[in-house]
């Protein structure tokens, strides 16, 4: 069905690379996230658990 929402098997590829983007072009969110040092980031949704966001710290790693 076309409305049926899918897993995209690309995702955390298409996501690591939109975060870099993000990152690398806006010195203002960079210092931002480096300024974040070693806490814990979560992806939150509402009604849901948050879970880590395991991208967003491996960015801030190579970043910093």
């Amino acid at each position: 069905d076309f409305f049926t929402v899918r897993e995209n098997p690309n995702y955390e590829a298409e996501r690591n690379k939109a975060l870099e983007a993000k990152f690398e072009q806006n010195l203002d969110m960079r210092k931002l996230l480096l300024e974040t040092k070693d806490a814990k980031l979560v992806l939150f949704e509402r009604g849901k658990d948050s879970i880590p966001d395991i991208l967003l710290m491996k960015l801030r790693s190579k970043l910093g």
